[in-house]
């Protein structure tokens, strides 16, 4: 009995003693592997927490770096001002003191003494011959005429910047407010000296065109359309002539000044379109006007992008005059259409609308529904000038200001549409389209070959005194 129990309690032992060991080893294991990890996790909390911390200062570092430069700027700006508020100080103290010696009427219209700049000598030249002589007395009023269909309104999707922002991000060394002397670098970069130049050149023009009190209003005209040719002949100049008016009407408070550049602005952007760059800005920069001046700055800076996109973007010659007194005016512009048949109609006409669309508009008044192959013309006793669907009308105007100044012989007048006939609308939509006017003269095919624009007129107010009507007011 002995033997085998002792063998039993042997063998017992010894399996006991191997699941001890087993479980003391595998607690062991676990404890060292449990210290390993606790030690490699807090390895990594500590790279982290540095990482984290060393990005933390570095952003900290960047942002106060950022403030520094800002209120560097700032404090230069704020220097640079009170310099020019102190030298604007001395200079008016030194003028109420000749003011005072000498006392004459100051020029309400002028912010600073700008004849001793020149001017190009081609604007010299039409300066002392005077383009627009006796054109004062062409420009008429009208009341009664018959007005665009539909108005171009404001877009509601279109994005927006602040012309103070362009201004900080864009402006080469300038600040943005009204100049009173020439400018030494343009507003915008330019890519060759001769670019660098013509900005300066065209500048100096705007000063003149802004401050001159001796020019009268078809001098002003002249040196008007000098300066959007300019412009139209040198695409790189074209965003800086706009930039340039905006700097000059921002926060402009002498009125006739201040109207003077608002023309020159209206001039500008019915003659070309501006860069995508410069669209938001000038959209932005329109709508805080007045609401009158705000909607005719939009309506000439959509329609030319609205009305299609086979039109060119610019036109080949500057505004014309009876524009330039609409703009001035903030009035619509009317053109006299005379037909075959001596019928005379007056229609509200804007810088973008082309020949196609005028003759539609007129032959749909008179009742005819195929307006297509007509074109325009204008006569004169010693000239015609026919212009083809797609020209704009305004080109056509000043050609015909040009042919009158070359004194042209008078070309004979030859039937656009001998052969054509005419399809005349239904009653009910001639109806919808006069006002309900019946139509009480019919075409004759051969009669019915082209339209005549005989005279320029320009629409103002019936509240408007009769100084306003006056010629000499409109400009």
């Amino acid at each position: 009995m002995r033997g085998p129990l002792r063998e039993h309690l042997e063998n017992r032992r010894d399996a006991l003693l191997n699941s001890s060991a087993i479980i003391i080893q595998k607690n062991m294991r676990k404890w060292l592997m449990q210290r390993k990890f606790a030690r490699k996790r807090h390895a990594a909390i500590v790279l982290q927490s540095g990482l984290r911390g060393w990005r933390s200062r570095r952003e900290v570092a960047r942002y106060r770096k950022e403030l520094r430069q800002a209120i560097d700027m700032e404090t230069r700006k704020m220097r640079r001002l009170d310099l020019y508020k102190e030298a604007n100080d001395q200079c008016e103290n030194g003028e109420l003191l000749a003011v005072e010696n000498n006392p004459s009427p100051p020029a309400t219209s002028s912010l600073a003494a700008v004849q001793y700049l020149d001017l190009p000598k081609t604007v010299e030249k039409e300066l002392q011959n005077g383009l627009f002589n006796n054109r004062m007395l062409d420009t008429r009023t009208a009341y009664y005429y018959i007005p665009l269909g539909k108005r171009t309104g404001k877009s509601l999707e279109l994005p927006t910047e602040t012309i103070e922002e362009f201004a900080a991000n864009n402006f080469k060394g300038h600040l943005l407010q009204v100049r009173r002397e020439p400018i030494v670098t343009p507003f915008l970069h330019k890519e060759s000296e001769i670019e660098f130049n013509q900005s300066l050149e065209m500048f100096a023009m705007v000063l003149r065109y802004m401050n001159s009190t001796e020019m009268n209003s078809e001098q002003l005209a002249i040196l008007a359309k000098a300066i959007i040719q300019m412009a139209l002949d040198n695409p790189s100049q074209r965003d800086e002539l706009l930039v340039q008016l905006c700097n000059q009407t921002y926060h402009n408070g002498v009125k006739d000044n201040a109207d003077k550049a608002w023309t020159l602005l209206l001039a500008a952007i019915n003659s070309f379109t501006p860069s995508p760059q410069l669209y938001p800005v000038l959209i932005s920069y329109f709508k805080q006007q007045a609401s009158k001046l705000s909607r005719q700055l939009l309506n000439g800076l959509l329609r030319q992008s609205i009305g299609g996109s086979d039109l060119p973007k610019f036109r080949h010659f500057a505004p014309t005059y009876l524009e330039q007194a609409s703009f001035k005016q903030q009035q619509a512009a009317v053109l006299r259409i005379k037909c075959a048949d001596e019928q005379m109609d007056l229609f509200e006409v804007h810088s973008w609308m082309t020949v196609e669309e005028l003759a539609r508009k007129c032959l749909r008044n008179r009742g005819i529904g195929d307006p297509d192959g007509w074109m325009l013309s204008v006569e004169d006793e010693r000239y015609a000038v026919f212009a083809p669907a797609n020209c704009y009308d305004d080109n056509l105007r000043n050609r015909s200001a040009a042919s009158s100044q070359l004194q042209l012989p008078k070309v004979q007048r030859s039937a656009i549409a001998q052969q054509r006939s005419v399809q005349f609308l239904p009653q009910k939509v001639h109806d919808d389209l006069h006002g309900q006017q019946s139509v009480n003269q019919q075409f004759n095919t051969a009669n019915v070959s082209s339209l005549s624009s005989t005279a320029l007129m320009n629409t103002v107010s019936s509240n408007y005194s009769e100084q306003d009507h006056h010629p000499d007011n409109l400009m």
